[in-house]
């Protein structure tokens, strides 16, 4: 009994130093891995120019990577084709109070609106509307914080809008029974402080996981004008020309910044109306935002908080992640806009188009690190000595039957349109000839890309100019870009603002070119498209106002922080579907090879170590730099996924040389000799004389037979 015990003690005792030696082996295995990873992130995100991580680890650190559990090739795929990006949206609450406030203004609950996010069929996804929608392999999902902001900032707000208020009043032919406009910085100014704020609070305390995008809900408290509350919505134009008569931007009540990542909506300006007339999708009316008088005042603090939430989502739609255009994003280091005037007048027209506030706002907002260089070049050519040029323009041309609205009685008359796909194909057929007429020669080079845009200067006037398809001036293709200005005094739209319609200016072409090119260049879509699973690509117009190039509700140049953000997005995004889809082929290869569907040493052979430890690291940068564009961490994400190239060169270099072993493997063994090669044509040659042989012995033996006479 005594020994029993003693044997069990024993082997209690060993049991504990193998679980002990077994756990201080995991924990060094897991030590090892974190110091690879943690020294691959700081090769690729800190070194000054490209180098591949993998020749410079250590023997040991390279074969940590081979340690990690992939080797089931389907499951390999699986997560190659699916990474998450995790985004975190931050909602504050400004005009609002708490459930343990004492200030005045509507209760709402932070935590219930949290709840109401979190629970909406938050279908975001990350697709290529066009040529067909293909969904690609990143798979962002957003997390929201909704917090309240003190009560100074609430009081801030009011203190300008009452300020703003008086001056107006002060103005020559005040009417207060008129909707009044508030420029959009009274508001601005005090949110762009607190998010500043907000940034450097999380800077100094080095905070991970914190929100890559702001929106703030404003709640002031209503202006009067008497007894009467005063209606009012902000205006978009610089402080001090509101009154100026140019053409201006239909006021709203949002506002997209273009320097910080947020935006702002004020819940009790407007009701605001504008967009597509004539029952098109996404016109905004008076309900399409949450105003407080929408609700009673016993339930509004339960009622606006779905409505809230809608709105919240639909920004989020429209701004965090939009979808791409396409696919074709170029992702060369030097980028020349080439832009080709094409007139028919007899002299130059007047230049229609700014070019060097075009290449100021390209090269401001989108010089990176991938694309060192963005240059806009101009150039005319007369009609008179192009011929492409006219072909083009006339089989474009195309006679439309159309009428005013709003009037008691509808005259029908012609305007002339251009078809836009019918010039996008005459264009890219005669793109070279052009290019030669006006004396543009380029060599191919792989790290400068030239993109054309073609516009037709046209001398006609009158009241109505020409328009693609009857609807926009300049519209885009993943090749090209073209744009059409005239002399007309403005061109007919189908939009309205304030129950008006919308008539933006004929001749400059400037913002239209500018949204062209984002398009055509970087895939980056009007804000008024998002894509829903259930209803497709669909349209909403609430976040087309403002500092957008987009659309005739606005006459600003200027760039949002969601627009650079997509555009550089998009071009890591296009790079990394490029190197996914090299991956996967490997991996169907490998596949194929395998007889269990693993990556083992019958199907890669002496290749297996390398090939596993490149595949895991690629599968890191890419998980990484799913994290980076979640954070809208642009710069660093495209490191990860350009060091990434590396690892798929090396893999399919590896393919190659297993590929020819297999095939040499496959080939019949031992030297051919010349026996094999030469039996059966020499046997042909000698085979002839014996026929010929036998044919006469046959012959004669016949006829000897035939003679005799018996």
């Amino acid at each position: 009994m005594v020994s029993l015990l003693n044997t069990s003690i024993c082997f209690a005792i060993f049991l504990a130093i193998c679980m002990h030696a077994s756990s201080e082996g995991e924990r060094k295995r897991l030590f090892v891995k974190s110091r690879a990873r943690t020294l691959l992130s700081q090769i690729v995100l800190n070194a000054t120019n490209e180098r591949d991580p993998y020749t410079h680890l250590r023997q040991s650190m390279r074969q940590s990577w081979r340690l990690e559990p992939y080797r089931n090739i389907s499951q390999l795929k699986d997560s190659f084709l699916s990474v998450p990006s995790r985004i975190i949206v931050a909602v504050k609450l400004v005009g609002f109070t708490g459930p343990d406030s004492l200030q005045s203004g509507i209760p709402l609950s932070s935590d219930l609106l949290n709840s109401h996010l979190e629970n909406l069929q938050r279908d975001l996804h990350a697709v290529v509307l066009q040529p067909e929608i293909q969904h690609l392999a990143v798979q962002p999902s957003i997390h929201f914080e909704v917090s309240h902001l003190n009560v100074g900032v609430a009081q801030q707000i009011n203190h300008e809008l009452n300020r703003a208020l008086a001056n107006e009043k002060a103005r020559p032919g005040w009417n207060q029974f008129e909707e009044v406009r508030l420029n959009y910085r009274t508001v601005d100014r005090v949110i762009e402080e607190q998010e500043l704020m907000s940034q450097s609070a999380r800077v100094a305390a080095k905070l991970e996981g914190t929100a890559s995008w702001t929106v703030y809900i404003v709640h002031p408290k209503s202006l009067s004008a008497g007894d009467k509350p005063q209606p009012y919505a902000y205006s978009y134009e610089e402080p001090g020309s509101e009154k100026l008569s140019v053409n201006q931007s239909c006021p709203g009540s949002s506002y997209v910044s273009s320097s910080l990542p947020y935006v702002w909506v004020d819940i009790r300006a407007g009701p605001c109306v504008y967009g597509p007339k004539g029952g098109h999708r996404g016109q905004v009316m008076t309900h399409s935002f949450p105003h407080p008088m929408f609700y009673k005042d016993d339930v509004v603090t339960k009622a606006i908080i779905p409505d809230l939430a809608a709105l919240v989502w639909s920004a989020c739609q429209h701004m965090v992640w939009p979808p791409m255009l396409h696919e074709e994003v170029d992702t060369r280091e030097s980028l020349l806009i080439q832009v080709i005037h094409m007139y028919d007048s007899l002299a130059p027209p007047p230049d229609r188009l700014d070019q060097l506030a075009l290449q100021a706002t390209l090269r401001s907002a989108l010089t990176t690190e991938v694309l060192k260089s963005i240059q806009v070049s101009e150039v005319w050519i007369s009609f008179a000595h192009c011929d492409a040029c006219v072909n083009s323009y006339t089989m474009a041309l195309k006679l439309h039957t159309a009428q005013d609205d709003g009037k008691v009685f509808h005259q029908a008359r012609t305007v002339k349109v251009l078809d836009r796909l019918v010039a996008h194909t005459a264009l890219r057929e005669h793109k070279d000839d052009i290019m030669a007429y006006a004396g543009l020669h380029f060599a191919e080079d792989r790290s400068k890309r030239v993109f054309p845009v073609f516009v037709f200067d046209i001398s006609e006037g009158g009241p109505y100019g020409i328009l693609f398809d009857g609807a926009v001036k300049a519209t885009a293709f993943s090749d090209m870009a073209i744009a059409v200005s005239s002399r007309a005094d403005a061109v007919t739209s189908h939009f309205l603002c304030r129950y008006s319609k919308v008539e933006p200016p004929a001749g400059d072409i400037t913002r239209e070119v500018l949204a062209a090119i984002l398009s055509a260049v970087w895939a980056v879509p009007d804000p008024a498209l998002y894509y829903s699973a259930g209803s497709g690509q669909t349209e909403d117009y609430r976040w087309s106002v403002g500092n957008t190039p987009f659309g005739p509700l606005s006459h600003k140049i200027s760039l949002t922080t969601p627009l650079i953000q997509a555009a550089k997005r998009n071009t890591v995004i296009s790079l990394m579907e490029k190197l996914i889809r090299r991956i996967t082929r490997l991996l169907d290869a490998f596949e194929i090879m395998s007889y269990n569907g693993r990556l083992d040493q019958d199907s890669l052979r002496d290749q297996r170590d390398e090939v596993i430890i490149r595949l895991t690291m690629a599968q890191y940068k890419l998980e990484e730099a799913g994290k980076m564009l979640g954070q809208w961490n642009v710069a660093d994400a495209a490191r990860m996924v350009r060091s990434m190239t590396f690892d798929v060169n090396a893999i399919e270099s590896k393919a190659r040389k297993l590929s020819r072993k297999v095939n040499g493997q496959m080939q019949c063994e031992g030297k051919t000799s010349v026996l094999s090669i030469w039996w059966a044509p020499v046997g042909a040659v000698l085979a002839w004389p014996l026929a010929i042989w036998v044919r006469a012995r046959l012959s004669s033996a016949y006829s000897s037979k035939q003679g005799k006479i018996y």
